[in-house]
């Protein structure tokens, strides 16, 4: 069997084109957009900021002496607060990653049924969403785990030369073991979510199950004896992100950043969204008859 990274570009053209263009549908097109909305949630953000700091060291000094006692004074109030900030974060992140969880599923319910809907997905896939959310969410709690221990390991180790103003072998050490473990976690990390987005969440839509049936069969269907064309995979959707990536700043720009929106630059940008998706899936169709995932016929009438 022959697998392509090329010719699954061609029929995620095409594809995209039916769905969204053959006809035009702007109900389709706008519901279409809430899915993908959503399957994108907390993938992107920007801004910050910046402020100035008092140029009189002794000032500086004053300040934190007094912030100090102020923390010892209010101790209660200041853990208090600390939690509840700590708990909202918390929970804030967990809607998002449960709404993505949602929303990857019905993008592609909505792609391979050439369909705009979102009560029907929402329901049908529930139960597997959930189980991606819970991997995605432990998945994360890991990473946090993982670079605080890299953080606070470095600062241990590098404390003394830091608080004597010299780079020595504390220093090189703490840099070494927190740049390691950063550098580490922030690669297994990337690449459990790349597999998880690309093979694991397309098979669950398939043949339902949980994360581990999910990665057998990936495994013993996908993966095995093919890490080269898996690697030439992963380099062509990193060509396509880049080129996809100075699309979207285009038309960024060419919209006086509306982009910028949540929502409304999801649906001026969602044909690059679905071509990525069409890309993913037409990709996986070449494996066989049992990842087949489009429920049209290019050359046929679109559903009704």
């Amino acid at each position: 069997m022959t697998i392509s990274v090329i010719d699954p570009i061609g029929r995620a053209v095409e594809r995209t084109t039916r769905i969204l263009f053959q006809p035009f549908d702007l109900t389709k097109w706008l519901t279409l957009g809430f899915c993908a909305w959503l399957a994108a949630l907390g993938e992107s953000g920007g801004g910050g900021g910046g402020g100035g700091v008092p140029s009189d060291g002794g000032d500086l000094s004053e300040s934190v002496d007094r912030g100090r006692e102020w923390v010892a004074d209010h101790l209660p109030l200041v853990v208090g607060a600390g939690a509840a900030i700590f708990l909202l974060v918390v929970g804030l992140a967990a809607l998002v990653l449960w709404l993505q969880a949602r929303g990857r599923f019905m993008f592609i319910d909505g792609i391979v049924h050439d369909r705009g809907a979102v009560k029907e997905p929402w329901a049908a896939f529930r139960d597997v969403a959930w189980r991606v959310f819970v991997f995605e969410f432990l998945l994360s709690v890991g990473v946090v785990l993982l670079v605080t221990l890299a953080i606070s390991g470095g600062l241990y180790l590098a404390w003394e030369d830091i608080d004597a103003g010299r780079f020595e072998q504390g220093a090189l050490a703490g840099a070494l073991f927190g740049g390691g473990l950063l550098l580490v976690t922030m690669v297994v990390g990337g690449l459990i979510g790349w597999v998880l987005e690309n093979f694991l969440v397309p098979a669950m839509y398939l043949h339902g199950g949980g994360i581990g049936d999910a990665w057998a069969l990936v495994r013993a269907e996908l993966l095995a004896g093919r890490a080269g064309t898996i690697v030439l995979y992963l380099l062509m959707r990193i060509a396509l992100a880049f080129t996809v990536g100075i699309a979207a700043l285009l038309a960024t720009c060419a919209t006086c950043c509306l982009t910028a929106i949540p929502y409304v630059g999801t649906v001026i940008l969602l044909p690059l969204f679905v071509f990525l998706r069409c890309y993913n899936l037409s990709f996986l169709e070449q494996f066989g008859e049992r990842w087949r995932f489009y429920r049209f016929d290019l050359d046929s009438p679109a559903d009704g």
